[in-house]
């Protein structure tokens, strides 16, 4: 998770920075995703929440574990994936338009 160590010397003093690389790590959200789940949290209705809590909890899942976990019809728990992903919260892993196996997650802006 860290990256090349950067030595320096200033003033006969040696300095050693290590940069953390979390960004970049597969389990990490955005943080102008969480800003904006954030502000909007209050008009979220309860399964929308719930998916949420789910993908932050797992951080990705397929259509049939979310369905599972929210107990709600498919093509409901679809149509809000699909304006996650037009709000640009969710990214949906498949290159098929309705991919039973596809994984959605957060997105990684």
């Amino acid at each position: 998770m860290l990256s090349i160590p950067e030595y320096s010397e200033k003033n006969g003093n040696v300095y050693l920075v290590l940069r953390n690389k979390i960004s970049g790590h597969s389990k990490t959200i955005h943080d102008s995703v969480m800003e904006k789940i954030e502000k909007d949290w209050k008009i979220y209705n309860e399964t929308q929440k719930k998916i949420f809590f789910y993908l932050f909890t797992r951080h990705k899942a397929a259509l049939s574990e979310i369905v599972a976990y929210v107990q709600i019809n498919e093509n409901t728990v679809r149509a809000y994936l699909n304006k996650f992903i037009d709000d640009k919260l969710v990214d949906k892993q498949s290159s098929k338009q309705r991919d039973i196996n596809a994984l959605y997650m957060f997105k990684k802006q």
